[in-house]
């Protein structure tokens, strides 16, 4: 998919770029979200798993059956001056050189949470790798499968405890995932034909930051997010037409809680 293509999608409502399923740490299969998209009455949308291609590929191999058109996307786990940064690939084609980083990134993912269940258990947190796995449908970890294993055993009330008590990033079990720069994250997708674009960049808090980002050849940012606030629309669309980049936007949908095509989008 060529930028105009993107640019023509975010011109008029109907798209939801930035969407999460069972292949990582969403809710809904590909089948379920994609006939979800569907009932929505969505014309466009993007599966951007983090770390992976497994949910958007099975979601492609059936979305000519529907009457919906699917980007290829990915949201890249990168780093930049020691802050976590999430970078979205539209347009992006299964290459060998992707796949040889996703695999990478699932073994980090793997070696984090080894790492995370030691420090849970030495401060009384009983679980191990079986409860972690029965909360997955997909093979890639994320902290929320830990959470919910955590929730399970009676350690927390609920996700939203669990991440508070014991895998926030501040928490004295949380491990810092194992990341690619947000240069190689760029790269990586450029590699793979896609377009990359900076993930809800009012997350970051540090508009300085962000401005460095757009300057390590970036295409695009995500000026809609279900967190950004009107006023965080209006700067995004000045960086974005300053820099001559993508304007993008979607929901981060993980749950039905989260509200499939609802992101604040207004032209």
């Amino acid at each position: 998919m060529s930028v105009l293509d993107i640019a023509a999608v975010t011109k008029e409502e109907g798209f939801d770029l930035h969407l999460h399923t069972t292949a990582s740490d969403g809710e809904l299969t590909p089948l379920e979200l994609m006939q979800y998209a569907v009932e929505k009455r969505l014309k466009t949308i993007s599966i951007t798993d983090h770390d992976t291609i497994n949910g958007v590929e099975e979601a492609y191999s059936i979305s000519h059956n529907l009457p919906i058109q699917l980007i290829r996307g990915i949201e890249l786990s990168s780093s930049y001056k020691d802050r976590r940064i999430d970078i979205l690939g539209y347009g992006i084609h299964p290459t060998n050189h992707l796949k040889k980083k996703l695999a990478l990134i699932f073994e980090n993912r793997l070696d984090r949470a080894n790492k995370m269940l030691k420090l849970l258990n030495s401060y009384g947190v009983h679980i191990n790798m079986r409860d972690i796995r029965k909360q997955m449908v997909g093979e890639l970890i994320c902290r929320p499968h830990i959470a919910m294993a955590i929730v399970e055993k009676g350690y927390a009330s609920c996700k939203i405890d669990a991440f508070r008590r014991y895998i926030s990033d501040d928490s004295p079990t949380h491990v810092p995932l194992d990341t690619m720069s947000a240069e190689e994250a760029i790269a990586t997708i450029h590699e793979a034909g896609g377009h990359a674009v900076l993930a809800h960049p009012r997350l970051i808090k540090d508009d300085q930051l962000v401005l460095e980002l757009l300057h390590l050849g970036l295409d695009g940012i995500e000026v809609w997010h279900r967190r950004h606030t009107s006023k965080d629309v209006k700067k995004y669309k000045r960086m974005a037409k300053k820099y001559e980049i993508l304007q993008t936007g979607g929901s981060d949908f993980h749950t039905y809680a989260h509200y499939l095509g609802e992101f604040g989008y207004k032209r």
